[in-house]
C-alpha cells in the first residue's frame, strides 16, 4: 500500500526559481490496463521507474508490440511502439482522462516524425476508485494549461477547447482575449488588443506559468478556482498604441527596496539579506500569531507578519523579507496534506521512503543529512528530515521536512532554499509545525442527502463512447456511501494497428465527509482521500450540485428523492 496515492502536493516545490536546475516528475503512468477486445482482452502493461523512466508492452491476439517511452515537458509519454522483429509500428502518447488511461496512436509523417494530427485514442479504463470522473486526484495530462495563472501585474484564465486553449488575460484593469496550442510542453498563441494581435508563449514549472511575450516574462501562480478571477468585461481605459503586456524598451530597474516589475518578488536593500527578524508570540501563547482552520478540522498558527497563500493542493507561507535573486526567491515554505492510506505512524518506515522519493525526484543532487529527528506537533508526534547539497549552479541548499499524521491525514511542513536562509528561520519553522492540531471538520448542511451523476461522452469521429453513472448519499452526521459503474466500447485502427474493444468497471465505498468554503473532503475507509469544489442551487427535492477537481469541468449531481 502507498502511503500517499498522488504525489501532486509534494512536486510542487517545483514551482521555486531556485528549481530551475531541475524538473518536475513525469506522470505516473506505471500499471496494467486492460480492454476487451474482437480477438480477445488487449493488455497495455507500464513500468515506471524513480527517475520517471518508462518501458512496457501492448499485446492482444495477434498483437505484440514492445513500448520504448520517455516523459513529456508538461505530463504525460511519448514514445515508439516496435513488433517482436524489432521493427517500427508507430508512435504513441498516453496521457490521464478522467478516470481512463488514454493510448493516442499516432503515425508518422514523411519526415519520419509523429503526425499529430493523424492519431487514434484508445481508452483504457484505469481502476476508478471510488472517485467520480471531477475527483481531484484525477490529473489533467491533456489539458495541463487549463486553469487560472495568477501574477502581481497580469492574470491569465484558461480553458481547454477541441485541439486548442481560450481564454483571457488580465492587467491593469483591461481584458485580452485569447487562443493558443500546445506543442512538446509549450503553448504558443496570440492574444487580441484595440491595436491589433499579439503573440506569446507560455511554459509550465509545477503549478508556476512563465509566459513571455516580445522579451517581457511575467511568472504566474496556478490558483484555486475559489480564488480565480473571472475577467472583468467593464473595464475601461484608453486603448495601448502597442503590445500592452511588453514592458517598454529602457524601462528604469526598481528602486532597491522595492517590488521588481518583471518578477514580482520583493527585493531588499543592500545588507537586509542577512537580518531575518524572527517574529514574536508563539502558537498556543502568542496572540498575535494568525489561525488558519480547514475544514476536515485540521489547524495550524503562524507568525502575523507572515503570508499564507493557497496553491493547487497546499498552502505557501512567505516571510516578509524574503530575499531573491535574478532567477527568483531564495527560500520557501510549503503546507502539504494527503490521505495517509492506513500509515498511523510518522516513524512508519514508509513514510521516509516516500518523502525521500520526493525530494529524489524534485532534486536529485540533494542527499540526506543526519537521522530521522523525533519532533512534536501540538497534539501528535512528528519527523523531521534533512536534505543537504550543492546544485548545478553552485548554490548550497538545504530541504526539510516535518511530518505528522493527523486525522488520517499526513501532513507536511515542506522547507527548500539557501541553506543559509532555512537555518535562520529554523526557530520559527518548528514553532509553527508544533501548532498543527486535529479538531472537529465542518459539514456545510446544504450538502446532506442523496445524490446522482450520469454522462455520455463521445470521441468527435464516434469511435469510442463512455458512460458514466454515479450515486453519492452524505449524511448529516458525517458518513458517507458511495456507488458507480462505467462502460467503454470503440474501435481503432492505423496503417499498423487495427481492433475493437467493450469494456466496464464498478465499484462502491464509505467514507467520512467534511465540507466548508465551497471545498468538500471526504476520507474513504482505506485512507485515500478524494476533494472537490462544490457549488449547491435549486429548491429541496429538486437540488443540483456542481462538484469540480482539478483541471476538470464541474460535474453535475442530481438530488435524489
Amino acid at each position: 500500500m502507498q502511503l500517499y496515492r498522488s504525489t501532486r502536493s509534494f512536486l510542487l516545490v517545483a514551482s521555486l526559481s531556485i528549481s530551475t536546475v531541475w524538473a518536475a516528475a513525469p506522470t505516473n503512468v506505471a500499471g496494467s490496463y486492460t480492454l476487451q477486445g474482437n480477438k480477445g482482452p488487449i493488455v497495455l502493461h507500464l513500468d515506471q521507474d524513480a527517475e520517471g523512466k518508462v518501458s512496457g508492452s501492448l499485446k492482444g491476439g495477434t498483437l505484440s508490440l514492445t513500448l520504448k517511452v520517455f516523459p513529456k515537458e508538461g505530463g504525460g509519454v511519448l514514445g515508439t511502439a516496435s513488433d517482436p522483429e524489432g521493427n517500427f509500428a508507430s508512435f504513441f502518447q498516453i496521457s490521464r482522462e478522467g478516470g481512463r488511461l488514454v493510448l493516442d496512436l499516432i503515425e508518422a509523417n514523411a519526415d519520419g516524425d509523429p503526425d499529430f494530427e493523424k492519431k487514434t485514442r484508445i481508452p483504457f479504463p484505469a481502476s476508478q476508485g471510488k472517485a467520480p470522473a471531477s475527483d481531484s486526484k484525477v490529473k489533467a495530462g491533456d489539458a495541463p494549461f487549463a486553469g487560472t495563472f495568477k501574477g502581481e501585474d497580469l492574470t491569465l484564465e484558461s480553458k481547454s477547447a477541441v485541439g486548442q486553449y481560450r481564454g483571457v488575460i488580465q492587467m491593469e484593469g483591461k481584458s485580452y482575449p485569447f487562443t493558443a496550442t500546445e506543442k512538446d510542453g509549450t503553448l504558443s498563441g496570440g492574444f487580441q488588443s484595440p491595436d491589433g494581435k499579439f503573440d506569446f508563449t507560455a511554459k509550465l514549472n509545477g503549478p508556476t506559468l512563465v509566459f513571455e511575450t516580445e522579451g517581457t516574462t511575467f511568472t504566474l501562480a496556478r490558483q484555486t478556482p475559489a480564488s480565480a478571477r473571472p475577467a472583468n468585461p467593464l473595464a475601461k481605459g484608453k486603448p495601448a498604441a502597442s503590445n500592452p503586456l511588453k514592458k517598454p524598451a529602457g524601462a528604469p530597474p526598481a528602486a532597491k527596496g522595492t517590488t521588481s516589475p518583471a518578477k514580482g518578488t520583493p527585493t531588499p536593500a543592500k545588507g537586509a539579506a542577512a537580518k531575518i527578524a524572527e517574529p514574536t508570540g508563539g502558537p498556543g501563547s502568542g496572540p498575535a500569531w494568525k489561525l488558519h482552520q480547514h475544514a476536515t478540522g485540521l489547524s495550524m498558527r503562524y507568525p502575523p507578519s507572515w503570508k499564507l497563500n493557497p496553491l493547487e493542493g497546499a498552502l505557501q507561507l512567505v516571510p516578509p523579507d524574503v530575499t531573491s535573486t535574478a532567477s527568483g526567491p531564495t527560500e520557501a515554505y510549503f503546507v502539504l496534506g494527503e490521505g495517509a492510506e492506513g500509515v498511523s505512524s510518522p516513524e512508519d518506515p514508509r513514510v521516509v521512503a516516500f518523502l525521500e522519493q520526493q525530494v529524489q525526484q524534485i532534486a536529485p543532487f540533494l542527499q540526506r543529512a543526519g537521522g530521522v529527528e523525533k519532533i512534536k506537533a501540538a497534539t501528535a508526534p512528528g519527523i523531521l528530515v534533512t536534505w543537504e547539497g550543492q546544485s548545478p549552479t553552485g548554490m548550497a541548499l538545504r530541504a526539510q521536512a516535518h511530518t505528522t499524521i493527523l486525522k488520517g491525514y499526513g501532513i507536511t511542513l515542506f522547507t527548500l532554499g539557501v541553506k543559509e536562509k532555512i537555518a535562520a528561520r529554523e526557530k520559527t519553522v518548528r514553532s509553527i509545525f508544533s501548532s498543527f492540531a486535529a479538531g472537529e471538520g465542518k459539514r456545510d448542511p446544504q450538502l446532506v442527502g442523496a445524490w446522482r451523476f450520469w454522462s455520455y461522452k463521445a470521441s468527435a469521429d464516434g469511435k469510442f463512447g463512455t458512460e458514466r453513472s454515479s450515486q453519492m448519499v452524505l449524511h448529516a452526521n458525517g458518513q458517507c456511501q458511495w456507488s458507480g459503474k462505467s462502460e467503454s466500447s470503440g474501435s481503432f485502427s492505423n496503417s499498423q494497428i487495427q481492433g475493437s474493444y467493450a469494456g466496464s468497471s464498478g465499484d462502491a465505498d464509505r467514507g467520512t465527509w467534511t465540507a466548508a468554503n465551497g471545498e468538500l473532503y471526504i476520507m474513504w475507509n482505506d485512507g485515500s482521500v478524494s476533494t472537490w469544489d462544490y457549488q449547491v442551487s435549486g429548491a429541496p427535492g429538486g437540488r443540483k450540485m456542481l462538484l469540480k477537481g482539478s483541471g476538470n469541468k464541474p460535474d453535475e449531481w442530481m438530488e435524489i428523492q
